[in-house]
């Protein structure tokens, strides 16, 4: 899949649907929910939006609501300011868990958790 790929989630209490394109996702059912337009209409695993000035206040404020009501399974926020990654973990687009890593944690991806990430390595050439 290339990126950036406009990612359409519709959310179930109101019908409304959402079209945002991460910076990187982690989706199972790409081919099967991709459509003509390449579009991807299905439910990611994982979102990752990496925060900018730009962007600070719609990652963190709107987005979180967007993925969550949208049935994304986690999103996470990687901010280069702050050299942390804020994850948020939904369950039936239903907030979970949030927790907030530093470099010097291990971050474990809820959805694979035999998959680790050293936070530090993200932000080693910042």
């Amino acid at each position: 899949m290339r990126m950036p790929v406009d990612v359409t989630l519709k959310d179930e209490s109101s019908d409304s649907l959402n079209v945002l394109q991460p910076d990187l996702l982690v989706s199972c059912d790409y081919n099967d929910k991709r459509t003509k337009s390449d579009r991807y209409e299905g439910n990611p695993a994982l979102v990752i939006e990496i925060m900018s000035m730009q962007t600070r206040a719609k990652d963190m404020v709107e987005k979180p609501n967007i993925y969550m009501t949208g049935g994304v399974i986690e999103y996470w926020i990687i901010d280069p300011r702050d050299k942390r990654v804020i994850v948020y973990l939904f369950k039936e687009r239903q907030p979970e868990d949030i927790c907030v890593f530093t470099a010097k944690d291990i971050i474990a991806y809820y959805t694979f958790p035999q998959i680790h990430i050293k936070a530090g390595d993200i932000f080693s050439d910042i």
